[in-house]
């Protein structure tokens, strides 16, 4: 797809140079302000090429992104009719598995203190032995 527009857009610069050339050959009084003409609607019309182009890929990319959104939420929905769960309540046992690891973690950092004192409790009475 990118490369037909590619190539239209080249068969438009070809046209618009000849149109260019032909203005310029045609014998006009000014040559110079015919050349100038024809480069700026050269320019415009290659410019307005490239934003149509542009819009179509940024409007592609939009609908895509929202057919995978729409595709989400509509997994979502089969999950929570299956497990009869709705996302609230998901979002609760999320935070409360994030609750429980954050405890694990400061369990094990309490161990660690704990055995680290029980250590240095222990090691006047193993020096003396």
């Amino acid at each position: 797809m990118e490369q037909d527009e590619d190539g239209r857009v080249g068969e438009l610069i070809e046209q618009l140079q000849s149109m260019r050339g032909s203005a310029v050959d045609g014998g006009s009084p000014d040559r110079r302000l015919a050349q100038e003409e024809g480069d700026a609607l050269w320019h415009q019309q290659a410019s307005t090429e490239r934003m149509e182009m542009l819009e179509r890929k940024g409007e592609e990319e939009v609908a895509a992104t929202c057919a995978a959104l729409d595709l989400l939420l509509e997994k979502q929905a089969e999950l929570e009719a299956t497990m009869g769960v709705s996302s609230e309540e998901i979002d609760a046992i999320e935070r409360l598995y994030d609750m429980c690891q954050q405890g694990r973690a400061l369990g094990a950092e309490v161990m660690a203190v704990a055995k680290g004192l029980r250590d240095m409790r222990d090691l006047p009475s193993r020096s003396v032995a």
